[in-house]
């Protein structure tokens, strides 16, 4: 089950950890956004890692084009005003090692956003139809 992230304490404990848990955040966030868009192209979580880590980055930013692509194809199912430009702007953030961290905080609250709409849209089905609480 995916469940919510606080984004401030994943940045903290990724500054605190000196980068060990920015590694796990990753793998987490590949993991939830596979569960999430059920998208069986996207490699695990723990494979992203050993990619990004086996070409020195260069994998990270095909990795952000891809979470920008699913978070894009969400919101499109979603029903939301889709601009298609997420994919476009986590590919120039995960280009730019230093905002990788932004970028990770980017894709999380996309993910926090989703599972808020889902807690709402079952909250919907199961009101009474009649309007009385």
């Amino acid at each position: 089950m995916v469940k919510r992230k606080d984004i401030a304490v994943c940045i903290l404990l990724s500054i605190l950890t000196c980068g060990i848990y920015d590694m796990i955040w990753l793998v987490k966030l590949t993991n939830d956004m596979r569960r999430i868009s059920k998208d069986i192209d996207l490699p695990s979580g723990g494979m992203v890692l050993l990619l990004d880590l086996f070409t020195c980055g260069i994998y990270g930013n095909y990795w952000a084009y891809k979470m920008g692509e699913n978070v894009d194809e969400i919101n499109y199912q979603l029903g939301k005003k889709n601009d298609t430009y997420n994919k476009w702007i986590y590919l120039g953030l995960g280009v730019f090692g230093v905002t990788r961290i932004i970028l990770k905080a980017m894709i999380q609250d996309q993910i926090n956003r989703f599972i808020d709409d889902n807690v709402f849209m079952q909250n919907r089905i199961n009101k009474p139809v009649d309007g009385n609480d």
